[in-house]
């Protein structure tokens, strides 16, 4: 199993590579980065991934979009226009998919209602309509909605697809039933629900992360969710040991945010790859804070990676002063690569 971090702005875009029991490789995608980056970034890498596998349409066996944000749905809803406005015209599609992995509306046990008033409010709104687009367009596709579970998308799923474990680490009951009572009072008081999804609290509590393993490698693809619920989530599906978790790749949550993680995780889960996916400028992420406990968790002998999605010249001067010696490898993708392979 290869994961590849995309060069998506300062959104995440994720391609999960592995073979299924004839050895055939397969192809998923995990959020696309942010709608104005899909033309420039995401189109383009999922035009290489085609021609890697013979031309025509990207295959993709899944696409999972974490949350609604637009850093990771914005690409997501620009693809399945496109995909719908090319297969109409008898075009060739930008990729072809079979199952859209998504927590919409109805999933989350949402009414149209309270749905169609959040998407009316401004700036708020936006990316509450990509949501709602996103699952119009792939119901006009017919692309299986949330297969092979066909329900929610939440802790405690899990499920094997062609060669490739998957479970489902967040959002847990908990944090569902604090997004649900926000969205339920946003009918009557529309402030409650501007003020949530300001603080981020709204996308960010239903935001998917997964645990994938394939060929004898695992990876935890994060979203933006909260570092202890992913911790709760890996601890009540019995993937740690002793309170520890090794992997072979870690997406660092929230494209490094320290508001995220504390100290706690990173001693918790530690990798021998992390990626950042950021630009080091939008929100001021990663935050050096963040990647300060990531080192501060590493005994100072060991070796690993830190691998950084864009050019962050402040980044890595920072990292390279506070790794000095240490073994730690700091690899950022050159303009002119798709992405970096973990």
């Amino acid at each position: 199993m290869e994961i590849e971090a995309l060069g998506a702005a300062h959104g995440d875009a994720i391609v999960v590579r592995w073979q299924d029991g004839s050895g055939a490789t397969r192809l998923g995608l995990v959020d696309g980065g942010p709608a104005k980056a899909y033309r420039m970034q995401l189109q383009p890498n999922l035009d290489s991934l085609a021609a890697e596998h013979g031309g025509g349409p990207a295959p993709l066996e899944f696409v999972c979009v974490s949350h609604i944000d637009d850093d990771h749905i914005g690409g997501i809803e620009r693809l399945f226009t496109a995909i719908r406005r090319q297969m109409t015209a008898g075009q060739t599609m930008p990729a072809a998919v079979k199952r859209l992995w998504f927590n919409s509306w109805e999933r989350l046990g949402m009414n149209e209602k309270t749905v169609a008033a959040a998407s009316a409010a401004p700036v708020v709104g936006a990316s509450v309509r990509q949501g709602r687009d996103l699952r119009d367009i792939a119901r006009l596709l017919r692309i299986d909605g949330n297969a092979p579970v066909q329900q929610g998308f939440l802790a405690g799923v899990g499920f094997d697809l062609d060669g490739l474990r998957v479970d489902v680490v967040t959002p847990g009951p908990n944090e569902l039933d604090k997004l649900l009572q926000v969205w339920q009072r946003s009918e009557s008081e529309p402030e409650v629900f501007t003020a949530a999804y300001k603080d981020r609290s709204v996308p960010n509590l239903s935001s998917i992360a997964l645990l994938v393993r394939a060929g004898g490698r695992i990876a935890l693809l994060t979203g933006d969710a909260r570092g202890d619920h992913v911790l709760a989530g890996l601890q009540a599906g019995g993937f740690l040991s002793g309170g520890r978790l090794h992997l072979d790749v870690l997406k660092l949550p929230h494209h490094g945010s320290i508001n995220n993680v504390a100290a706690g995780f990173f001693e918790a889960i530690s990798a021998d790859r992390y990626i950042v996916s950021a630009d080091g400028v939008t929100h001021g992420l990663p935050n050096p804070d963040c990647l300060d406990l990531l080192l501060a968790s590493r005994a100072a002998g060991d070796e690993f990676e830190i691998l950084l999605t864009n050019e962050m010249p402040a980044i890595e001067q920072h990292l390279a002063t506070q790794t000095g010696n240490r073994p730690v490898r700091v690899v950022t993708r050159p303009a002119d690569l798709r992405g970096l392979v973990a």
